[in-house]
């Protein structure tokens, strides 16, 4: 309890910080999204949220946290990817880049693999805030259509679970495999069509 409490203090500091960072990055990154027909959502860190992730051992320290705020850029397959990138590398400053050819996964398994930014406000933008909004650290995930459905499928019923269960697990493997699938084929759609067998049909003739 008194962990859980001293959390909730050290959050109730820095939530407006992280307010900050998530007004200028949705103003900034909404427009080019909208532009590009990509979705655009976004989330601040609950104080609960970051209290399992500091007591689950996944970070050691308050400051690795890189995602009390978070925003997903779903685009339509994986070659918009770049294109994002390139916008977030230019809207703010980079501090490290996981792409999802940099994920390293055995060829049988199949998990999240999508590209994630990390970085922060500029300094000169950050100057139109409170103190420490230009130390902030936040990230930005870009997907593809298809993983964005898997993941909101799968992650409550599995990942926000009460206890692990190899069973539901597995089924969500298999389902990222069928998304990694239908993308290939989406990505190499003249060649995949090509080996279609085709049948007689008037109206196709006509």
């Amino acid at each position: 309890m008194a962990a859980a409490e001293s959390v909730r203090q050290a959050f109730t500091r820095i939530e407006p910080l992280a307010g900050d960072v998530q007004r200028y990055v949705r103003d900034t990154l909404r427009p080019f999204c909208d532009a590009s027909s990509y979705a655009f959502v976004d989330r601040k860190k609950t104080s609960t949220s970051l209290g399992e992730k500091l007591e689950g051992g996944r970070v050691d320290a308050w400051s690795k946290i890189d995602d009390l705020y978070a925003c997903t850029i779903v685009v339509p397959v994986s070659s918009h990817e770049g294109r994002v990138l390139q916008q977030l590398d230019k809207s703010f400053a980079t501090r490290t880049i996981r792409s999802r050819v940099d994920t390293q996964k055995a060829p049988d398994v199949f998990r999240f693999d999508g590209a994630r930014w990390y970085g922060t406000v500029k300094p000169d933008a950050a100057t139109r805030y409170q103190p420490g909004v230009g130390e902030l650290l936040f990230e930005v995930q870009v997907v593809t259509a298809f993983e964005y459905a898997w993941i909101v499928v799968t992650h409550d019923l599995v990942y926000k679970a009460d206890n692990t269960d190899w069973q539901r697990q597995r089924l969500a493997a298999q389902l990222k495999a069928t998304v990694e699938q239908a993308e290939v084929v989406i990505n190499a759609f003249d060649s995949a069509s090509s080996v279609i067998l085709e049948s007689p049909w008037q109206e196709t003739a006509a």
